[in-house]
């Protein structure tokens, strides 16, 4: 979610047979779309090191992040993104994560047409909406969606 910029659903839904190493087909997208990303190399070394031991518990045929019951649901999901908030001591969901990415993409100079398709977003002003970054309120003591993305690239994801 934070590099990719995936929304909870569609990383939820992911399989192996959706990750070839370079890219994802991310086939759950909102309003039922379809679409190919390209992996980062921070991803790609992630999906490497899960790969081995997520294979050999569930298979190759297996969801990328298998849940309880098989696959991962999206409460499922955002109980483990809040868990790991609270390890660093951040108040963290899986939105933001996404925010982030998304924000990060605009501000290093993606063109807005490349951030949206990235973001699989139906509307560039959807899009644009990411361009701007709030300062944090009173009310938000740390959220990770503000925070720069160095921050969520060195999380510990194990």
């Amino acid at each position: 979610m934070a590099i990719e910029g995936l929304r909870c659903k569609e990383v939820c839904s992911l399989s192996w047979a959706d990750c070839d190493g370079y890219t994802l087909i991310v086939r759950s997208g909102k309003g039922g779309k379809s679409r190919f990303l390209m992996i980062a190399d921070v991803t790609r070394a992630l999906l490497d090191a899960w790969a081995a031991e997520s294979r050999r518990r569930w298979g190759d045929d297996a969801p990328l992040f298998p849940g309880r019951d098989g696959v991962l649901t999206e409460r499922q999901a955002g109980r483990i993104v809040r868990g790991r908030g609270r390890a660093i001591g951040v108040d963290l969901s899986p939105h933001p994560l996404r925010a982030t990415a998304i924000s990060e993409w605009l501000a290093s100079g993606a063109q807005l047409h490349e951030a949206q398709r990235q973001a699989g977003h139906a509307s560039p002003s959807t899009t644009e909406q990411y361009a701007v970054i709030k300062p944090p309120s009173a009310s938000s003591k740390s959220r990770i969606g503000r925070k720069p993305p160095r921050s969520i690239a060195s999380l510990d994801v194990g």
